[in-house]
């Protein structure tokens, strides 16, 4: 026997079923001792060389091609059918002396066996015949070739005949052998309950990663106090009861559903975005690159990376690409963890066209800068400093100039965050608030101040300022600042300028805003903030809060006590005193407002080199020519031939006029 062979024989095991299968109890010496004289591996190519004509390839590792032959042995058993005709007037009779004997049709269903073949002077056994043809039973001592090739046609004994050839060992062994051929292996029944196993438990693993994407799309918590009360196992729970096989699947040891699996397929659906914007970002060529730092709940400092870039349909999109923790907070820090990022995800630093950042040294510096360091090496990612966040620091420089208004503004602040912290004085103001008949239909609330976002804090002046105003004073820690008129008149005047610059801040904020819109807004709030210094348009405003201050019974405004300046400073002499509340509090007003003009000139100059040049390039777009060759020659991906072109049809298309 070939090692082929002997790799390819048949174990005890699966001799065991094949037994049971055949005759209904398990005789193992017997089949193992017919099993040994032929292996199965014989049967197969004898098998495949009679039917097919040609020899079954076998294979070193003894189990690759197993289910294949196992499946082409099927088929080459159900190509020869069983042929029980109704008419069988072809068999001979049988010459009893007083009668003829036929075969009767009635056998056919007591033994199904019968089978009839063309050309042959009786019935075979259709089992025997098959399993002969095959090649199966050469190892049997004792044929039957009136029922394998001859024909059987003894009518007279046709029935006991019948009987006796079902309980010989040719047509038990013929049957098992078939059987055999027909089942799969149990090494083949394993692999297939074995794969069965693996794409339910790959089913169940993509509800895991679902379940888990639903709760990432929708913000929410995944784990709780308890692994197992969190909000990703009470998901997979419910789905659970829907399906057997996840149900089924949680109960393994090995579910995937700790807390390090959890991490592991977050990340992966981490990546797999990351490589979807990487490629759309490399795809649109030019981008910004946007940078902020902040720190995290355990005080790291760690900086948000942010890319802005065009599509093909002039769409404008604004992606994160992630926070990333510092070590340092230097210039040459930062630029080299942004070129750093930027080489991860393959974008090219060549393609930067605008670099903005805040206006922090670190950042901003003009010779140590991170502006400064990627410049260096790449001069046409010029530096701006984020304009949204220029019109917050604009008001907050002007509102700290002032301790007039600083003060009042600091005041609104704490009693909102008494508010925010106490219950107690939740509850009162809510007392109150249903009492009011023009309060009780509306959302009153006293809000804290933005620490950062200066022009967020509109909607907090304006909650004291109107109707609630009334109920502040009732805060007896608070209570003395805001009994006072000059808090309330504070707070009325600067509540107009702030809601002015608030527009320009809200428009910076959108991603489809542009340099020159934006200095146009700034230059349009400029224009209407100096009005406000008009001694008409201040007489208005003190008269109204005058008004509405002696409705709120507050005291009458006055001046404040006079002082008298140091001689070192005022010299000899006389120090000008205002006569009256109206002017004293116009002299602080107006300060003001000059700080906040002088802020917005300093902040947005229009003399600064970046602005000049993305300002001529926008130009140049919405004219529709190109008339700044040298500026076009430094962006090597204009052309200037195609760019003469294609922006009179840019605005042709677009309709824009500058």
């Amino acid at each position: 026997m070939s090692q082929d062979v002997k790799r390819l024989k048949v174990s005890k095991i699966e001799q065991y079923f094949v037994s049971n299968a055949a005759s209904g109890k398990t005789n193992l010496r017997k089949v193992d001792k017919v099993n040994s004289a032929v292996p199965k591996s014989v049967l197969l190519e004898k098998e495949m060389k009679i039917l097919k004509g040609k020899t079954s390839s076998t294979t070193t590792d003894g189990g690759s091609n197993s289910c294949v032959t196992e499946i082409n042995s099927a088929d080459l058993l159900s190509q020869s059918c069983q042929n029980q005709p109704e008419d069988v007037s072809h068999l001979p009779a049988k010459n009893c002396g007083v009668r003829f004997l036929k075969f009767q049709t009635k056998w056919y269903v007591l033994f199904p066996w019968i089978h009839c073949v063309p050309g042959v002077n009786g019935v075979l056994c259709f089992i025997c015949s098959k399993a002969d043809k095959l090649g199966l039973l050469h190892a049997v001592q004792k044929k039957e070739p009136a029922f394998i090739s001859d024909g059987f046609r003894n009518w007279k004994k046709g029935k006991s005949s019948f009987d006796l050839h079902q309980l010989t060992e040719t047509h038990t062994f013929a049957t098992m052998q078939l059987d055999a051929i027909k089942r799969k292996s149990v090494a083949l029944q394993i692999n297939t309950g074995f794969n069965e196993q693996q794409a339910a438990a790959r089913r169940s693993l993509i509800k895991l990663f679902t379940s888990l994407r639903y709760l990432l799309r929708q913000g929410l918590a995944i784990r709780g106090h308890d692994e197992g009360e969190g909000n990703y196992h009470q998901l997979l729970k419910l789905r659970a009861e829907d399906s057997a096989e996840l149900k089924q699947f949680l109960q393994r040891k090995t579910n995937f559903t700790s807390f390090r699996g959890q991490q592991e397929m977050t990340q992966m659906f981490s990546h797999f975005i990351l490589r979807i914007l990487a490629s759309r970002i490399k795809a649109n060529g030019m981008f910004a690159v946007m940078v902020d730092g902040t720190q995290d709940i355990y005080g790291s400092e760690q900086e948000s990376v942010c890319i802005r870039h065009v599509d093909s349909e002039l769409c404008v999109h604004e992606d994160l690409l992630g926070l990333h923790k510092m070590q340092q907070t230097t210039g040459d820090a930062i630029a080299r963890m942004i070129l750093d990022v930027l080489t991860r995800f393959s974008l090219s630093a060549g393609q930067i066209r605008a670099q903005t950042y805040d206006g922090a040294s670190n950042m901003s510096g003009k010779y140590n800068g991170c502006q400064a360091v990627i410049s260096s090496q790449y001069p046409l990612a010029t530096y701006f400093h984020c304009q949204s966040h220029l019109a917050n620091l604009v008001m907050q420089e002007s509102i700290a100039s002032c301790p007039f208004f600083r003060d009042a503004v600091q005041w609104v602040h704490e009693l909102g965050v008494l508010f925010k912290r106490s219950g107690k004085f939740k509850v009162m103001f809510e007392s109150v608030v249903a009492c009011s008949t023009e309060l009780i239909n509306t959302k009153a609330s006293i809000r804290p101040l933005c620490p950062t976002r200066w022009l967020c804090r509109l909607s907090a002046i304006l909650s004291h300022v109107g109707g609630e105003y009334r109920f502040c004073h009732q805060n007896h820690a608070l209570l003395n600042r805001f009994e006072k008129t000059e808090t309330f008149l504070a707070l009325y005047l600067v509540k107009k300028p702030i809601a002015l610059l608030e527009q320009p801040n809200s428009s910076m904020q959108a991603s489809s805003s542009n340099l020159s819109g934006s200095i146009e807004a700034v230059a349009t709030t400029a224009k209407q903030i100096q009005v406000f210094r008009d001694p008409i348009m201040y007489t208005n405003l003190f008269d109204e809060a005058t008004k509405i201050s002696a409705n709120l019974g507050f005291d009458e405004i006055s001046v404040p006590r006079r002082r008298q300046p140091t001689p070192r400073f005022a010299g000899s002499s006389p120090h000008f005193h205002a006569e009256c509340a109206k002017d004293h509090y116009r002299i602080l007003y107006v300060e003001f407002i000059d700080c906040l003009l002088a802020c917005l000139q300093k902040r947005y100059d229009v003399r600064n080199s970046s602005f000049q040049t993305y300002l001529e390039i926008e130009s140049m777009i919405m004219k529709g020519t190109a008339t700044n060759l040298d500026l076009i020659s430094k962006y090597p991906e204009l052309n200037v031939t195609q760019l003469s072109v294609q922006l009179p049809m840019f605005k042709q298309h677009t309709g824009q006029v500058l």
